[in-house]
Parts: C-alpha cells; sequence; structure tokens
C-alpha cells in the first residue's frame, strides 16, 4: 500500500471515528438517524454529509443543520470542522431515502460504498454511518 493511500485511510478512520461520537450524542437527545452519510468531494478532504430522522422531519432544516453544528462545534477542533462542505437534511419519506435504506441497511456501525448509482446520480464513493428505514 503507498503512503498516499495510508494517509486516506487513517484520515477516513478519523471521520468516523468522530462522527461516530456525535451521531451516538445526537441519538441519545433526539431519536435515530434514517439516514447519516458523508461523500467525499473529489481530491479534497472535504465531505457532503446527509441526513435524514423522523426527528429532523418535525423541524425545519436550519435547525437539524444548526443540531449537529452545534455538536460538531464541541467534538471537532477547527481543522476538522474543514472536513464539512455541505450538510443537506432530506425528508425520511424522499425515494433516495428509502433507496439506500434498503440497499445498506446500517445500523450502529459504517459501510464504505463505491460506484453505485442512484436515480441517475453516480455516487463515486461515501460512508454509510446510519440506514435505517424508520417511517415502518
Amino acid at each position: 500500500m503507498d503512503n498516499e493511500k495510508m494517509v486516506v485511510n487513517k484520515f477516513q478512520k478519523n471521520i468516523v471515528t468522530k462522527f461516530r461520537e456525535i451521531i451516538d450524542a445526537i441519538s441519545l437527545k433526539f431519536g435515530d438517524f434514517s439516514l447519516f452519510m458523508a461523500i467525499p468531494e473529489s481530491r479534497k478532504k472535504r465531505y457532503t454529509f446527509l441526513l435524514s430522522a423522523p426527528w429532523l422531519d418535525k423541524s425545519s432544516p436550519k435547525e437539524g443543520i444548526l443540531t449537529l453544528m452545534s455538536e460538531m462545534d464541541k467534538r471537532l477542533s477547527k481543522e476538522q470542522r474543514r472536513w464539512i462542505s455541505r450538510i443537506t437534511v432530506i425528508s425520511t419519506l424522499d425515494p433516495s431515502v428509502k433507496a439506500i435504506n434498503k440497499a445498506f441497511p446500517v445500523k450502529n456501525s459504517t459501510v464504505n460504498i463505491s460506484n453505485y448509482q442512484l436515480f441517475n446520480v453516480y455516487i463515486d464513493n461515501a460512508i454509510i454511518f446510519e440506514s435505517n428505514d424508520q417511517t415502518k
């Protein structure tokens, strides 16, 4: 394994550890996530985060993002907060959330996916932290 891959793997392991702490803390306060997924930007150490949860459906996207950012501020250094490119809140009823829940059920774990196409959107690489259909 070359040095670049080792650095990326170490970087990704650090992200997984930190965000697992954040997910656990938020879940204790508000409830489980239907989807918590990180999609890396190409060639950068920055991620777009996709969030979906019943408790997020009941609030505004802004409130959900502020809740996540509050936990991030408590648990991430200034340098680590630079990992975040964008945070998007998606309804638990959205067909894309349902499709990911069905294809990749994940609870209290992480799954790396690659080369996945969803509704004509190609996902080269992503980390799924939580994927559970909460609407059943």
